[in-house]
């Protein structure tokens, strides 16, 4: 195990530490079907939106957060549902680090996201519209 470090305005920035290979590949896993690769109010951000609260909190617990989000649902009759989320250069880095893992479409948005972000007070970028793979 060894700690991952991602640049950002010249400094490294501590994104991760201690994270195994498994863990890594169980929370792409995750993502890959339930997560959103967007941008938030001009920041890359990863979000997971799910009815399991238990996969929820061990996905914020790996992006280093607190169960955050909250619980709620929209219709009485509906499920409650658990969110959370990670942003700016953590979610930069978790991208980079899960990108192996990942699927053909989630790796486009991926690279687009960086991209974006990477050359955010250089060059417009069309906005590629919010995507979200629930």
């Amino acid at each position: 195990m060894k700690t991952i470090f991602v640049r950002h305005k010249k400094k490294k920035i501590l994104i991760k530490k201690d994270r195994t290979v498994k863990e890594i590949a169980w929370l792409a896993g995750i993502l890959e079907g339930e997560g959103c690769f967007d941008f938030a109010n001009g920041h890359p951000r990863i979000k997971v939106k799910m009815t399991d609260e238990d996969i929820v909190t061990r996905v914020a617990k790996l992006f280093n957060r607190v169960h955050n989000g909250g619980a709620y649902n929209t219709k009485s009759w509906h499920k409650i549902v658990y969110e959370t989320s990670c942003r700016g250069p953590w979610a930069i880095g978790w991208m980079q680090t899960i990108y192996p893992f990942m699927g053909n479409r989630r790796r486009e948005k991926i690279r687009s996201i960086i991209y974006r972000y990477s050359n955010r007070d250089i060059a417009p970028v069309l906005d590629l519209g919010q995507s979200s793979f629930s």
